[in-house]
């Protein structure tokens, strides 16, 4: 193993009893070899569980992005993503635990962690600069998503939050759980939402077809009157296209190479 490659695995160990016995007992770990087990070995075992409540505070920290994800299927065992291949992909390649742990709940909670997953995701952007893109191009801003979602999950995440409060980890750990859902049609309507950075926060919202088209074909990069053509389908003069799409990056939602 490389030394970066070695030391993101000691990182793992710190949250994974389980992957530190099996280190430890001599099983079969991807990726690592007998000199670097060797090199860990010669650790008390012990070490790796000093701090017993650093899987805890990590989970917290998560939580707090994932509120109305954790209500709907209560936190009593979500500290198990730690000893998921989502949370040891997530350390191995450097990659976002928040983003790792969204994916990994979306799964378990349903719809309701898809409006979050949005929500994480615009707030990093916002602190990341503007793509790069081609001259005459377009794009959906990375601080907006056009999700489309069954019908009521906007209502019900906005009436998960208001349940939770504003600090929601004290009632999530007081045991709260979503109400259950009732059975869902076997081809629900869909409601189609923005997800967008709206003065240092983040906003959640009906979106209309059009606005919702236009950006869904902008999520990646279109050229400018490729984009234009798509709102004259959806009803718009060429005059009306040109100034809906101006419109759109005047609000930040659309972005110009």
């Amino acid at each position: 193993m490389t030394p970066a490659e070695l030391q993101r695995l000691l990182v793992r160990m710190l949250y994974d009893p389980v992957l530190v016995e099996r280190i430890y007992r001599g099983d079969p770990v991807v990726g690592l070899d007998m000199g670097s087990r060797a090199l860990i070995t010669r650790v008390d075992a012990r070490a790796w569980g000093t701090d017993p409540y650093r899987r805890a505070r990590t989970l917290h920290a998560l939580l707090e992005e994932f509120p109305a994800s954790a209500a709907e299927v209560g936190v009593a065992g979500l500290d198990r993503f730690f000893g998921e291949r989502a949370f040891h992909d997530a350390i191995a390649t450097r990659g976002s635990l928040a983003v790792a742990f969204g994916q990994w709940l979306a799964a378990r909670a349903g719809p309701v962690a898809e409006i979050e997953r949005a929500v994480v995701a615009i707030r990093r952007a916002a602190d990341m600069p503007p793509p790069s893109l081609p001259t005459g191009h377009l794009v959906c801003a990375p601080t907006a998503r056009a999700l489309t979602l069954p019908e009521g999950t906007c209502a019900r995440w906005e009436g998960l939050r208001a349940a939770l409060g504003p600090d929601p980890l004290p009632t999530l750990l007081g045991g709260f759980r979503a109400p259950p859902r009732g059975p869902g049609a076997r081809r629900p309507a869909m409601e189609l939402l923005l997800v967008e950075r709206v003065d240092g926060g983040e906003a959640v919202g009906i979106a209309s077809e059009g606005l919702h088209a236009l950006l869904t074909r902008a999520s990646r990069p279109r050229a400018h009157h490729k984009l234009r053509q798509v709102a004259v389908r959806l009803g718009a003069t060429a005059t009306e296209a040109d100034e809906v799409l101006d419109d759109l990056m005047t609000q930040g939602l659309l972005i110009r190479g």
